[in-house]
Order: structure tokens, then sequence, then C-alpha cells
């Protein structure tokens, strides 16, 4: 279980708020004005922070200007693995060492090798071009890799730093669709993609798009089920 709220009563917007949500899913939920999203927001991150769990939420006052804007776009995207990098250099320089025997301790540093390894595979390090790959076809910016970020749009601007939080994986990322100007489609990709990263996401939208695995809204100060 990655989030459980049960009978929250501190707000009148909702009466008693339940809301459970597991690992890995996609959830939509349709509908809430500004108001109630703000105090959703701020009961799920309550909960998020007591558990120790990492979200972001999107977008949010605190992103504003968050992208170097003398980087090119596949720039910024690559930052976002600058410790695997680090740990790949880390390697190769061992390896350097191991094949040179320059190491008198050359069985440890073998090993130390093998486990820098295998902790750059676990982490995914053969797989960064791919997963920058599918973020950016998912958020359809592929016209933008070679452009600075200040030669963006503010729409641009906001998909290119979407899909620096996209490659950031965290545990839970709550989107708002809403002021996000996605499409269907690259909503609908964004979740899948979350899905096959492990990743959950809470998604305000104002009707239903194919990819989550629930669906709520509001009626008579409950959160449920919605009709899909």
């Amino acid at each position: 279980m990655l989030l459980a709220l049960n009978n929250c009563t501190q707000t009148h917007l909702f009466g008693q708020l339940n809301f459970m949500m597991d690992e890995q899913e996609q959830v939509q939920i349709i509908g809430l004005n500004a108001t109630e999203k703000k105090t959703f927001i701020q009961l799920v991150t309550h909960d998020l922070q007591k558990q120790q769990q990492s979200y972001r939420v999107f977008p949010s006052p605190s992103e504003h200007g968050f992208l170097n804007t003398e980087q090119t776009v596949k720039e910024i995207l690559l930052s976002c693995f600058t410790e695997l990098f680090e740990l790949q250099e880390e390697i190769e320089i061992l390896e350097e060492k191991i094949a040179l025997e320059e190491d008198r301790h050359f069985s440890d540093a073998l090993f130390l090798q093998g486990r820098l390894q295998d902790t750059f595979t676990d982490l995914g390090g053969y797989e960064i071009e791919t997963q920058i790959e599918q973020v950016v076809q998912g958020l359809a910016i592929q016209q933008l890799l070679p452009k600075k970020a200040a030669q963006l749009s503010s729409v641009q601007q906001q998909k290119a730093l979407l899909a620096t939080i996209l490659l950031d994986k965290v545990d839970l990322l709550i989107l708002d669709e809403t002021a996000l100007m996605l499409t269907s489609i690259e909503l609908t990709r964004i979740q899948h993609y979350l899905a096959e990263m492990a990743n959950s996401s809470i998604c305000f939208t104002n009707q239903f798009i194919v990819g989550a695995s629930q669906a709520y809204c509001v009626k008579n100060k409950q959160l449920v089920h919605a009709t899909i």
C-alpha cells in the first residue's frame, strides 16, 4: 500500500475522505475545482511525508525556472543521470587500472569493479537512452532536443521540465492535466511509462482518459469511483 487516507475530516470540502492507493497504480481524479485539488494534495503529501515516500507535484510554483536555459533539452535530460555517469567513469578508471595491473590490490579492485558494475546495471545504466527516448516520444518533444531551453516557449519548457520529472522516478507523481495542456494521447503514454517504471501517479483531469488503473470523482462531498 502506497497511500491510505481513512476518514479524514480535517476539511469541510470532502466530509469524510477515504482514499487508498497501491504501488504502481495510475489514478485519475475527475472534475475537482482548484480548492478541492489543493486540499486533496495537502492531505496526500502529508501522508506521504509521514511514510517517507518521495513525490513530486507538477505543475508547482517551486518548479518555476528550474531548467538551465543555456543547455539543450537533450543535455538537460542527460543531466538527470549525472550520478550514473559518474559511476560509469569510476568503473572505467578501475578497468584501466586492472588492465595495466597498476593496482597492487588487484583482487580488491576487481571485486570493487564487479560490485560497481552490478550497481550500474541495477540502476538502469544501460537503459538511459531508452528511457529518454520513451519520455521524449511520450511527450512528443523530439524536435526540441537540439534546442536550448531559452529558445523554448513556456509550454515547451513545461513539457521539458515534466520530462526531467518523469526520468526522476519518484514514488508518486501528482499531475494536474488541466494546467499542463497535454493531449489525451500524451497523458496515456505518461501513465504507461510510469507503470513500466514501477512508479505511481495521481492525475487531475476534467474527463476520463484511457490509461488509469482507477478513476474517482466527488459526489456529495465523498470521493467515489467514477463510472467509466
